[in-house]
């Protein structure tokens, strides 16, 4: 069986191109490929197809969320290779073209967590193709190293505190003319901050991944005698989520200008979409990212902070923070803003707050 698979696999890998082949196999079609052509009877007469259930094992390898990402992150990684090293192919790859293309992110201020997620795309599949690893190397675990290490010691973002929060929501009149975008970008603010959110968890890098962020389906607000009192939040497609969602609850504060409930009861009186992402302009295009990332970057100017240490993820930075100040326990922060590891631990700058 394992030889079968084996052959099988590099048959496959030689024929066609490796890199679109690898980026499609995790689709239920394309694991019957490369999955042995065997039958069986079982105990009870039936003809039981083992070439379906290998299929289908393949399939659950990783969840759908995954998939998509180690398919991204195999694009960047192919492109990159066409671009540096346009006469070697980029599978199975070297530990020295892997050790470039960590430079590369590194270059592009991307940070550890996100780096390691492209070396594992590839790592898995070089394992699945039973290829040698590269990544596995001792080289390339201790370049990995390195670029965490001058990551964080040059990481200087501070983290945007209830109280800067309330500022930039009070300039957000002052700073932005459109009467609907200021509602929308005040309740994009304050549910980035209460909720933890990264910020490509509720706004778009491209309309084709619109599918990816909070949707209005997600968003659920109590009311009590007519009155908003509680807001609750879907979360499903976030970093690590697994398929699995979580539902964040939030209190009405009214004597908080920043309130999420009191911004989003004022933003969902003004949109007329019924479906699809929760964040959309009147004419029905979600709000992306670059749009979010300019309007922030013009208020924190507007109320005197500098852009190069407050930026979107200041918001989660700040939740993180803000928590550990008022003694909340790391456990607990963890599971609030949805990290998989200690990582959490990078987000709390008490020495900042």
């Amino acid at each position: 069986m394992k030889f079968n698979i084996h052959f099988r696999a590099k048959h496959i890998a030689g024929k066609t191109n490796v890199v679109c082949d690898l980026l499609s196999r995790f689709s239920l079609q394309e694991a019957h490929r490369i999955a042995p052509l065997v039958k069986s009877k079982s105990s009870y007469g039936s003809t039981a197809s083992l070439e379906s259930v290998t299929a289908q094992l393949l399939q659950a390898l990783l969840s759908h969320s995954t998939r998509q990402s180690y398919k991204r992150m195999l694009n960047v990684f192919q492109q990159f290779c066409k671009e540096k090293f346009p006469v070697v192919q980029p599978f199975p790859s070297t530990s020295i073209m892997i050790a470039h293309f960590i430079s590369f992110l590194f270059l592009k201020n991307y940070q550890q967590s996100t780096i390691a997620s492209y070396i594992s795309a590839i790592s898995f599949v070089h394992k699945l193709n039973f290829w040698s690893d590269p990544t596995d190397s001792f080289f390339i675990k201790k370049i990995i190293k390195g670029a965490q290490n001058l990551r964080s010691s040059s990481d200087n973002r501070l983290p945007i505190t209830k109280e800067i929060l309330s500022k930039l929501v009070a300039a957000i009149p002052v700073v932005v003319q459109s009467p609907y975008n200021q509602i929308l970008l005040r309740a994009m603010m304050s549910m980035a901050f209460c909720c933890f959110l990264r910020i490509g968890e509720m706004a778009v890098k491209s309309e084709s991944r619109k599918n990816n962020v909070i949707q209005l389906s997600d968003l659920n607000i109590e009311f009590e005698n007519k009155v908003s009192k509680r807001m609750t939040v879907t979360m499903r497609n976030y970093k690590h989520s697994d398929m699995q969602p979580k539902t964040i609850s939030i209190d009405k504060n009214t004597s908080n200008i920043a309130c999420p409930v009191m911004a989003m009861s004022s933003y969902l009186n003004l949109v007329k979409h019924n479906s699809g992402p929760l964040f959309q302009f009147p004419c029905g295009t979600s709000v992306s990212y670059a749009f979010f990332s300019a309007s922030l970057k013009a208020v924190l100017n507007f109320v005197g902070l500098n852009t190069q240490f407050y930026k979107g993820h200041s918001f989660r930075i700040g939740a993180a923070t803000s928590a550990a100040a008022k003694g909340v326990s790391l456990e607990v922060i963890q599971q609030m803003g949805r990290w998989k590891s200690n990582a959490v631990k990078n987000y709390i700058r008490l020495h900042n707050f």
